[in-house]
């Protein structure tokens, strides 16, 4: 919670506490404490901003003025005449326990949502970030009930900038998001909205993200403004009616196929990893995998539509570097340092996308399922996934015969540990959602592992995380080669260095 929001309950709660236990004196006080209150709501207003958490508070704050201001107009200020007796304090002990427990209510809230902030990236860049809407005429929204609509993709844009950018600063977390995330629009990010681009010696490396089905392409933004702040150029694309919302800010906006993603998500949910681990033989977990994708239809077209959407964006991709399409980038992207990144279903189509397009390096899975050909045939580019240790079988499985893949899981982490959610909503808010794990601890695994993955397929760099073992909660299991002149005596007494702070 901000500051001016803490304030206004405290005297909220002073000023009820006023009115009820109030003696001689008091009326005086009572209307002190009410200037006071609307001038820290007008700076609530002013410098923080409204937002609907707010209106239980706002509500109460609404009775406060117009209780208070009635208790002037009457012979005694107070509410429980002041005297002694059972019968008096048994009133009092009434309407303290009603009003404040209301309070206390009201105050809930903004408490479960707070206007949270992003740690500062770790990187020697400035971050900016720009907007573009791409359509692909040969695709239709069909599966979505949307036959004659183009397959439109929104992607955000994050890159290094210059120290001297103009531009709209302090971008808020998300610039336009529906009511009941409007306080996503009160954090600042520290980025700045279309700046100029920094002057590197070197062509940006890229890296692509697609979210999960039924979250936000903004939903990693501190892995995307670290990675920026380190050199590369993020790509996050909404996939429509798969995203909570998808668009422009303040413009277009497409809709939320809510039915689909619940039946999409709960294909997701059910894979029968008990059966999985009681079947014997890698020939007989694909065959028992392999069948249960073939019965989930609609997980089968999206992850199509997904995988398809992430091609589409690699070709616009070489356009903003021919200059075909206006912008920052032109002659500015190293187009063959692709890498691809995921959470959950994005996972899945990433590492699908990287294996059947020579454009991409690797790809990094968050809490992904490998679907698709991987159940087939192993990956040959360089995989890194991070996951929930109930994922194991799956990554032993799919990985086993793999070029190259690390498999990093960590006790205690649920679906959206993965993801900013960590930051914007207390443990309490969301109970099955998240895990017991700390979240600082589960967003600098995140930014270490994928810091180092990159750093590695881009820059050749050692991946000295890759070798640790014994740290408690944290399993690393690595498939084929992995020779970058690091063995696991070389990395006696060495301390990696986290990416992220």
């Amino acid at each position: 919670m901000r500051l001016f929001e803490i304030l206004l309950i405290l005297l909220l709660v002073w000023q009820a506490w006023t009115v009820i236990y109030a003696g001689k004196g008091h009326r005086r006080r009572g209307g002190v404490t009410l200037l006071i209150l609307l001038a820290l709501l007008g700076a609530h207003w002013f410098f923080e901003g409204w937002r609907w958490q707010m209106l239980p508070v706002y509500f109460f704050i609404a009775l406060a003025v117009l209780g208070t201001l009635y208790r002037l107009t009457q012979k005694r200020f107070y509410l429980v005449r002041a005297a002694t007796g059972v019968n008096v304090k048994l009133r009092r002990v009434s309407w303290s326990v009603a009003v404040f427990s209301l309070i206390a209510l009201a105050a809930l809230p903004p408490f479960l949502f707070p206007v949270f902030r992003l740690p500062a990236p770790s990187g020697k860049f400035l971050v900016g970030v720009s907007w573009l809407k791409v359509v692909d005429l040969e695709r239709t929204n069909a599966i979505y009930g949307a036959p004659q609509e183009p397959r439109a993709l929104y992607l955000t844009l994050w890159y290094p900038r210059s120290d001297d950018s103009t531009g709209m600063p302090n971008l808020p977390f998300a610039s336009d998001p529906p009511w009941y995330l409007n306080h996503l629009r009160l954090i600042d990010t520290g980025a700045v909205a279309n700046a100029g681009l920094a002057d590197t010696l070197e062509l940006l490396p890229l890296i692509v993200f697609s979210h999960e089905i039924g979250s936000v392409s903004s939903q990693n933004t501190q892995l995307f403004m670290e990675f920026a702040s380190r050199g590369y150029l993020v790509v996050s694309i909404a996939h429509p009616y798969e995203a909570l919302y998808a668009g422009m800010p303040k413009g277009e906006r497409t809709g939320f196929a809510q039915t689909w993603a619940m039946v999409v998500s709960e294909s997701l949910a059910n894979v029968p990893l008990k059966k999985l681990r009681a079947v014997k033989g890698a020939v007989k977990k694909k065959k028992l995998l392999s069948g249960y994708w073939g019965k989930q239809t609609e997980l089968a077209k999206s992850f199509k539509m997904r995988t398809n959407d992430i091609w589409f964006v690699f070709d616009e991709l070489e356009k903003l570097q021919k200059g075909s399409i206006s912008s920052l980038f032109t002659q500015k992207l190293d187009l063959s340092k692709i890498i691809l990144m995921g959470h959950g279903l994005g996972g899945s189509a990433s590492l699908e996308a990287c294996e059947g397009d020579q454009r991409c390096m690797g790809s990094f899975l968050i809490d992904a399922m490998p679907l698709g050909a991987v159940l087939k045939t192993a990956p040959i580019k360089p995989v890194l996934a991070l996951h929930q240790p109930s994922l194991n079988p799956l990554y032993d499985l799919a990985l086993n015969t793999a070029e190259q893949g690390v498999s990093v899981s960590l006790e205690e982490v649920r679906h959206f540990d993965f993801t900013d959610l960590r930051l914007a909503v207390p443990d309490i808010a969301l109970g099955s959602l998240l895990g017991t794990t700390s979240g600082k601890l589960t967003q600098k695994v995140e930014l270490s592992f994928a810091g180092e993955f990159a750093d590695y397929l881009v820059w050749q760099k050692p991946t000295p995380l890759f070798f640790l073992q014994g740290q408690e909660g944290l399993r690393i299991s690595r498939y084929g080669q992995w020779d970058n002149n690091l063995s696991q005596n070389d990395l006696k007494g060495e301390k990696p260095t986290p990416v992220g702070p």
